[in-house]
């Protein structure tokens, strides 16, 4: 018993024989320094986040690539093999960004956020003012610097900079208004998707209640209301103190969808996916294929959406211009189709009946192509839905054939491999009508009279 756990242990061990060992990550700064919230992924093993700079994960022998990105940026690879128990050691390729604020004396507790791409870093100024970031990617960031003034925060300062080195930058202060915006559809109900609110270069996205809170500098200012990367509201603002807005855009509107098959069938309790602007959102047909969506942008000459069945994965694009729309032939169940050889005779034609079908329907004005040896031999279209199609191959003394239908309808095309099989060596009763029955016959007649011929003259 003993010699059987003993056997079994490298086994239960690694897997199968496979032995993991431990492989120590650490992931540091041009400085040595430990660096902390960063995402590795390594090949054949996949992705986590190493806090405080280490951590340690279990890999069985091979040759391995680790990739590092810190707040969404890409700052380090490097190729490492595993023979052992191994220590890895990641250099990141950040800098440093020391942040000095200048405020008036009625302004405290500043602090200062930096973001890239869609994370950000904050930390407070210390005594002199300055905010460190020790570590931050090299690409463009955005500085902000806040303050609190009479008990409310404020944005008292704004940068858009390109970090390439370890840098320095001073934000002198700037008058900001506080700008409250509300948004509304068509129909006056507050907004419930997110939506992009914009003013002086700045970007905020609306709550669930539609209202979203941004600074501007004072002046003449554009407000831009984008919902899924589509603007549905647009306006010029004179900004001279804190101001509270709100927008009812005529350009956020109810879709009510109803959706079609392949066979323009309602396409009844389907889940389905829109492409509205750049957002994908999913939704279930009810019944009799629609689907309502209490708000989407329209632009100004309407919007063009894409709409697919999950699991499908074939888009229908279709116009909206803020009505009811009715979208056809939408793929759904994709094409299939039903075949049966009829007969083969090695001196006549092999016959294939087809019958093309979607979603378990038969379908009108399918074009059936039958091809041997990988070329086009007949074409026939369905006339009725409910017949088969019959399709036909001339054969001259083959004793084997190689035969395919391919089917055409609603945009698609399916290609149904006939597996091989042998012909029959009987003529078949239709064959006599046909000319080469008569012209073997004259062939063989010839030949024999020449040959007997032969015989004579050689006797």
């Amino acid at each position: 018993m003993l010699l059987i756990l003993g056997f079994l242990a490298p086994l239960i061990k690694g897997g199968l024989g496979q032995e993991l060992y431990t492989v120590h990550v650490e992931v540091v700064d041009s400085n040595n320094k430990p660096m902390d919230r960063v995402e590795v992924t390594i090949s054949d093993y996949g992705s986590f986040t190493v806090l405080g700079g280490s951590t340690s994960i279990n890999l069985k022998v091979g040759s391995f690539n680790a990739s590092v990105h810190y707040m969404g940026v890409h700052v380090c690879s490097k190729p490492f093999t595993v023979n052992g128990p191994t220590r890895l050691i990641l250099k990141c390729q950040v800098f440093s960004l020391k942040v000095t604020v200048k405020l008036p004396q009625n302004y405290s507790d500043p602090y200062v956020e930096v973001r890239v791409g869609g994370e950000s870093n904050s930390t407070t100024t210390d005594g002199e003012g300055v905010a460190s970031f020790p570590h931050l990617p090299t690409c463009r960031i955005l500085i902000f610097a806040y303050a609190v003034r009479n008990e409310t925060v404020r944005l008292v300062g704004a940068k858009d900079f390109t970090l390439l080195k370890n840098d320095e930058v001073t934000l002198q202060y700037s008058e900001f208004y506080s700008l409250r915006v509300e948004v509304r559809d068509s129909l006056g109900v507050p907004l419930k998707q997110p939506a992009t609110v914009s003013v002086a270069g700045l970007s905020v996205e609306t709550d669930p209640s539609g209202s979203a809170v941004l600074f501007t500098p004072p002046g003449k200012q554009m407000l831009t209301v984008k919902l899924h990367n589509v603007t549905v509201y647009e306006s010029s603002l004179d900004v001279e103190n804190d101001l509270s807005l709100r927008v009812k855009s005529t350009q956020i509107v109810p879709l009510d969808l109803t959706l079609l098959d392949e066979s323009m069938a309602p396409l009844n309790d389907t889940t389905v996916q829109l492409r509205i602007g750049s957002a994908n959102l999913t939704a279930t047909t009810d019944s009799l294929g629609r689907i309502e969506i209490p708000q989407v942008p329209l632009d100004k000459k309407g919007l063009a959406f894409e709409v697919s069945v999950v699991g499908a994965g074939i888009p229908k694009r279709f116009e909206f211009k803020g009505e009811s729309v009715t979208v056809e032939g939408i793929i759904a169940h994709g094409l299939t189709v039903k075949w049966r050889v009829l007969g083969a005779y090695m001196l006549g034609s092999a016959s294939v009946a087809v019958k093309p079908l979607v979603g378990g329907r038969p379908v009108n004005g399918a074009v059936v192509t039958l091809l041997m040896h990988g070329w086009p031999v007949d074409v026939k279209k369905v006339a009725r839905s409910s017949d088969f199609v019959v399709v036909k191959a001339n054969i001259w003394f083959e004793s084997t054939l190689d035969l395919a239908v391919m089917v055409e309808a609603y945009g698609m095309n399916r290609t149904e491999r006939i597996p091989r099989f042998n012909t029959s060596p009987l003529i078949p009763l239709a064959l006599p009508l046909s000319p080469l029955p008569l012209l073997l016959f004259v062939y063989l007649s010839r030949e024999h009279r020449r040959r007997r011929l032969q015989l004579v003259s050689e006797a």
